[in-house]
């Protein structure tokens, strides 16, 4: 899994990064991010240099959560941002086919003897979607590349909390998954906890302990709520205030 998406992602490494639709603005707001989280604010709402030197509350209401990737990346491994937004889109399409692994390994787990193999192409049908290279090599959508990593791995926790025999061990799962999409991907917060209930619906169906699972359930994405509350609540209370 790890070697699988290295072809997609080679002409990042070898030509660099390609002029986007939207990538030159996230590295102009991930280098005033820098420049805030340098000053001693970890969360910015304002920046003020945007816009030319008249400020933009961009981080009020763009989820940021992949910028915070880009930024630890660069305080850590990468010797410039530029560099670090290259590993950090690598490392989120790594993480999506790992995610997505999982998922189909689970999946098939219950009609197949050898789930590995179709895993394996099912894992690769994703990090080789269309969209997911035409966020990082035609869009420069970075977030919604998050959100994409995020996705298998929110159906991943919420299925094993339905289908295993200690379903307690995957609320941390489901409940950070969850709540970093929220801090990840504001359109993608809009779609899918609808889908969310109708997964859980579908995967309750029919099961006799359905009650412990959905309270479970529940846990999880309560926390969710909870560990992602500090990027909503201010906007809710601005919106009503």
């Amino acid at each position: 899994m790890l070697l699988l998406p290295l072809p997609g992602l080679s002409t990042l490494f070898v030509y660099g990064l390609p002029m986007t639709h939207d990538g030159v603005t996230h590295l102009m707001r991930i280098a005033r991010l820098d420049e805030a989280i340098r000053q001693g604010y970890l969360f910015p709402r304002w920046l003020p240099d945007l816009l030319l030197g008249y400020g933009y509350p961009a981080l009020n209401y763009y989820a940021a959560g992949s910028y915070y990737l880009v930024e630890l990346l660069y305080l850590t491994l990468a010797p410039s941002l530029y560099a670090a937004f290259v590993l950090a889109q690598a490392l989120l399409v790594i993480l999506a086919g790992i995610g997505a692994y999982r998922l189909a390994y689970d999946l098939l787990a219950e009609r197949s003897p050898q789930p590995a193999i179709p895993a394996l192409v099912a894992a690769a049908a994703y990090v080789y979607a269309p969209y997911l290279l035409i966020n990082i090599y035609v869009r420069g959508a970075i977030a919604e590349l998050g959100a994409q990593m995020l996705l298998p791995w929110i159906l991943w926790s919420f299925r094993r909390i339905w289908r295993s025999p200690d379903p307690q061990a995957y609320v941390w799962g489901g409940a950070l998954s969850l709540g970093l999409l929220a801090w990840t991907h504001t359109i993608s917060l809009l779609t899918v906890p609808p889908l969310l209930v109708a997964y859980l619906l579908m995967l309750g169906a029919g099961r006799a302990d359905w009650r412990p699972r959905a309270r479970y359930s529940a846990f999880a994405i309560l926390w969710a709520m909870l560990v992602s509350s500090f990027y909503w609540i201010p906007l809710i209370l601005e919106k009503c205030l």
